[in-house]
């Protein structure tokens, strides 16, 4: 059997690389010429360090030879196996994890190689991640200095962690709203570190689960599992989680796009998106409500609890969306996000904060606080337009510049030369406790 299997994947590469040569669309309108029969197997250990693209996603081979797919910040790792590449999902518990707590397989590859162009063609779709668009694929080299140090980093775009349940810690989550249910009764809390773990109902049975999500949140693939999982038997839902135009609404809704759904937990009324809504209390002040909070509220109870505030200005102009709040020896530092509904004026919202006691880190959400020693030896350098040392989503307020806090109760703003090259162009660092800028 295992000699029959061989053969067949023998002659289904030989269909695949006999045959004249055809013309490819490329991005831009540009097309270009693939010949199947001078094409080889893409091997990765010649083309370590480059990146190739296609209209909607990337190939990236890093330094060390690991392969990576990406199509609209859904990213996938291409694992070499005999005359094809396994395709798989790493999955994480929280958005500072360097491990995975999971592997899923989602399917197989093949990509062929013809000089500056690489062929990638869906075998098999596990998971239903792909769409027909991206099954059938070339790929061109990519010369731009810049991108080639952006994809084979394996960065990806950034992305909101408000977005994420796991930007939450220590809060609660359910799939229904104001009495109508999303799906299988389902209960998730959130740990000190954003770990998200609960029960579903998977069928007529209570089973334990987690939710799991891409690297560092910036890759947009999630999935429901059974409490540890060790195999594609334990996915019960798998997906992307959604974004929206008014990201205050999901900092307490979290809403994942189902392509994979084994049991058929979903009905037709869901329209194939599962959703869970942070149990927010009303009319309280308790930690657990700031994120999503309208800023003059939270600022209002923060004032009554004996809190100073004070707006933080970098780069010798107000940011409007920093603040210091001050009581004791406590810090809180506040990112404030815009709501533009409703209109005309829109409405300031808790976007993100890290609260301290001295220079020690107490708590976060919404964005995980930086490691100082990264913004201490922080350069400047030329042809960067974001600060990829940090791994994760900057603030970006109106003037487009990036803010991160630290866990040393220090901020650190990049500005840009958005009137030249738009390149980084300036660094500053506050410091909450003394009030200094250098």
């Amino acid at each position: 059997m295992r000699t029959v299997r061989r053969l067949v994947s023998v002659l289904l590469l030989l269909c695949f690389v006999v045959g004249c040569a055809r013309t490819v669309s490329l991005d831009y309108g540009k097309t270009a010429t693939f010949s199947e029969a001078k094409a080889k197997p893409f091997d990765p250990s010649e083309h370590k360090g480059t990146v190739w693209e296609w209209k909607h996603g990337v190939l990236t081979v890093s330094e060390t030879g690991e392969v990576r797919v990406t199509f609209f910040r859904n990213c996938y790792n291409l694992i070499p196996e005999d005359d094809h590449f396994a395709i798989e999902v790493p999955l994480y518990r929280t958005l500072t994890d360097d491990e995975p707590a999971f592997t899923v397989p989602a399917g197989t590859a093949r990509l062929l190689n013809d000089g500056d162009l690489v062929w990638f063609r869906i075998t098999s779709d596990l998971l239903h991640c792909f769409s027909e668009e991206q099954k059938d694929v070339c790929f061109q080299t990519a010369d731009t200095t810049q991108l080639k140090r952006y994809y084979t980093s394996f960065s990806v775009d950034y992305e909101p962690f408000e977005l994420l349940i796991q930007s939450q810690p220590n809060t609660e989550w359910r799939n229904w709203y104001s009495g109508i249910m999303n799906g299988p009764s389902t209960n998730l809390s959130t740990d000190p570190n954003g770990a998200a773990s609960g029960t579903i109902y998977a069928g007529s049975t209570e089973t334990e689960c987690e939710l799991l999500i891409g690297h560092r949140g910036n890759n947009k693939l999630c999935a429901i599992v059974k409490k540890n999982p060790q195999s594609i038997d334990d996915v019960l839902l798998f997906g992307t989680h959604c974004q929206s135009e008014n990201d205050r609404t999901h900092t307490r809704r979290f809403e994942m796009s189902v392509s994979y759904d084994p049991k058929q937990l979903l009905d037709e009324r869901s329209g194939g998106t599962f959703c869970l809504y942070s149990q927010v209390e009303l009319e309280d002040s308790a930690e657990k409500n700031w994120i999503g909070m309208n800023l003059f509220e939270y600022f209002h109870w923060m004032e009554k609890d004996g809190w100073q505030i004070e707006e933080i200005v970098l780069f010798a102009y107000e940011s409007g969306c920093l603040y210091c709040l001050r009581k004791g020896d406590e810090t809180i530092l506040i990112s404030a996000g815009r709501d533009f509904e409703p209109v005309p004026f829109g409405d300031l919202y808790v976007a993100g904060y890290v609260r301290y006691l001295g220079r020690t880190v107490q708590s976060w959400a919404g964005h995980t606080p930086k490691d100082h020693t990264i913004a201490d030896r922080y350069e400047l350098q030329e042809g960067q337009y974001c600060a990829f040392e940090f791994h994760s989503a900057p603030y970006s307020p109106a003037t487009g510049n990036e803010y991160y806090f630290l866990d040393d109760c220090r901020v650190i703003g990049i500005q840009f030369d958005w009137n030249g090259t738009g390149e980084e162009d300036e660094i500053q660092i506050y410091d909450a406790l003394t009030g200094e800028i250098n």
